[in-house]
């Protein structure tokens, strides 16, 4: 335990790696869990983003996803037809015929986990269930894939991250007209098994957050 700190303090920082040993203890004791949430405001400081030429990178339809149901990992018959129900769209990464990666987004809400979903306020766009295959990765066909949706016009981007996950959050120096948004903060805390939401004023103001999944699907964000 002691020497694992050690090695995330040597790569993070002390104050970083204590933060996230505090945050994990947290989550095992009280199971809360806080995350930032960010706006996106654009990939590249002058707006253009030159993809791998070996790869495609395209919207896709649900008829085609599910060709690929039960062969690809994270796509099945029931996950798809609540993506489809819901009105969320894919951007997808192909080499040949083959699918090598994919981005779900909603313009309404998603799934978190067992017990909660996450509302996403009129006019942005929630990226969620993204995956590239393992032999495809460093290829930049994430960004490939949010340069994809950017073009299209499906709202600003809008998403969080968990406040001690640096690896996502320690990014490379963007171009201020680059660099995201910071909105508040969302978060649940878990009591005798049951999540119980909560979000920071700015985080409201927004829009974004966490509700109980108790309404059937039902509730969608309205404005304040």
């Amino acid at each position: 335990m002691i020497s694992s700190f050690v090695e995330r303090a040597r790569y993070l920082g002390a104050r970083r790696a204590l933060y996230a040993a505090l945050m994990n203890m947290l989550a095992r004791l009280i199971g809360l869990h806080l995350h930032h949430v960010f706006i996106n405001q654009g990939i590249a400081s002058d707006g253009q983003f030159v993809s791998n030429p070996a790869y495609v990178n395209r919207m896709v339809g649900f008829d085609e996803l599910r060709s690929y149901a039960g062969r690809v990992e994270g796509l099945d018959d029931e996950f798809l037809d609540f993506a489809e129900t819901n009105g969320d769209v894919c951007a997808a990464s192909f080499f040949g015929d083959e699918l090598v990666g994919y981005d779900f987004s909603s313009s309404k809400r998603a799934r978190v986990n067992e017990q909660l979903d996450i509302l996403v306020p009129y006019g942005f766009s929630y990226g969620y269930k993204g995956w590239t295959h393992p032999d495809h990765r460093r290829h930049k066909l994430s960004l490939a894939r949010i340069e994809l949706k950017r073009d299209k016009r499906l709202g600003a981007g809008i998403y969080y991250i968990e406040t001690h996950n640096y690896p996502s959050l320690m990014r490379p120096y963007r171009y201020p007209a680059a660099r995201r948004l910071h909105m508040g903060y969302i978060g649940w805390v878990e009591i005798f098994g049951r999540l119980i939401p909560f979000a920071t004023r700015r985080a409201r103001w927004i829009g974004l957050e966490f509700v109980v999944r108790d309404d059937d699907g039902h509730r969608l964000y309205i404005e304040r």
